[in-house]
């Protein structure tokens, strides 16, 4: 259609689309309509895996400073399982430099592997950051 009327608008080539499906016989149409079904089901048991992750992480915090305070405690237990004292003061200092993107980049992507079922890496996140020689000198 699109071919045929390049100049045609968007609405316009919807209705002509629409009309030609509407004069399709049923025979033809079968095989999308069960394809659409088959759609909606997946669509429907992924809405539903979405949801109850979402319900998993609670409600949103509104305030900037509780998300910055969350993120700060959960980075410096992470980091002291298995690293020196220093790891976390070098995370902030990091962060005072301007760099809570590069953070929470890293931080996004230890959080995937926990998703993934893989267990999350905390050297994985320091190497990320600051590169292997440096995580791996704050490494216990």
């Amino acid at each position: 259609v699109v071919k045929e009327n390049p100049s045609m608008k968007t609405t316009e080539v919807t209705k002509v689309v629409a009309a030609k499906w509407r004069e399709l016989p049923k025979e033809k149409r079968t095989p999308f309509d069960k394809l659409a079904v088959a759609d909606q089901k997946r669509y429907e048991k992924e809405i539903k895996a979405y949801q109850a992750r979402l319900a998993q992480l609670g409600p949103v915090p509104k305030d900037p400073d509780e998300v910055q305070a969350k993120l700060l405690k959960k980075f410096k237990s992470i980091l002291a399982k298995s690293f020196k004292p220093g790891a976390f003061e070098l995370v902030m200092q990091a962060y005072d430099e301007g760099k809570s993107l590069q953070i929470m980049t890293a931080a996004q992507t230890y959080q995937m592997q926990g998703g993934r079922g893989k267990k999350p890496d905390a050297m994985g996140f320091l190497t990320q950051m600051f590169g292997h020689a440096k995580a791996k000198e704050l490494a216990k």
